[in-house]
């Protein structure tokens, strides 16, 4: 494995800071162990040389390429519960009732692979069901990893990741495939939704969308 000297992991902490807003300052060792592959298959023997050739990249792949590698992208369907409850109890309401005219716009950043952007989704369909609300709904699902954006999109999971989500709501959102390894949300549910790569730290990041 190839050792990420000190100066060099400086270089990285700040450009992953000074670029994209991340903190790597205790990730030394995360940084060594998923980098190091990389850097062996393009040839390149100390992350010195990985980070001129970064910065020289005109294309953006390899800063995206570092990006997939180094960002954590933990999350579930209904992590925190609470937090639904709340929106559906609280603030949901009060939303609607300011919103007479016009979308309903809402914007999750750091959606991750869309979990959470789907589990909004479905309780804000529950939420109008139950309430006889109608409104245009939009939800705007933004991360800076390309890669859990593209898994986002698909709104394909693994069949475990079913447990998290209440058994009354599976059969209408989640659709599960002929070989029970994975299911799919449901396309009508998916239409509230669009997901973008986004740099919180571009001055565009907060823009109306």
């Amino acid at each position: 494995m190839i050792r990420l000297k000190e100066n060099e992991f400086t270089d990285i902490v700040e450009y992953m800071r000074m670029h994209y807003g991340i903190n790597l300052e205790k990730k030394k060792i995360l940084i060594e162990c998923r980098m190091s592959k990389t850097l062996e298959k393009q040839g390149l023997s100390s992350f010195g040389s990985y980070m001129e050739l970064l910065k020289k990249d005109r294309t953006e792949k390899i800063a995206a390429e570092l990006i997939n590698r180094l960002t954590t992208n933990y999350t579930y369907f209904f992590r925190e519960v609470s937090h639904f409850q709340i929106l559906t109890s609280e603030i949901f309401p009060k939303l609607f009732q300011q919103k007479r005219y016009g979308p309903l716009n809402i914007w999750c950043a750091g959606c991750s692979t869309g979990e959470e952007c789907y589990t909004l989704a479905m309780t804000l369909q529950e939420y109008m069901l139950q309430s006889g609300t109608c409104s245009l709904v939009r939800i705007l699902g933004t991360d800076i990893s390309e890669d859990v954006i593209s898994r986002a999109q698909r709104g394909v999971y693994p069949i475990r990741e079913i447990d998290s989500i209440p058994q009354s709501l599976r059969p209408r959102y989640c659709h599960v495939e002929a070989d029970h390894k994975n299911f799919q949300i449901d396309e009508k549910l998916k239409e509230y939704i669009r997901f973008k790569r986004q740099n919180l730290m571009e001055p565009s990041a907060a823009e109306k969308y």
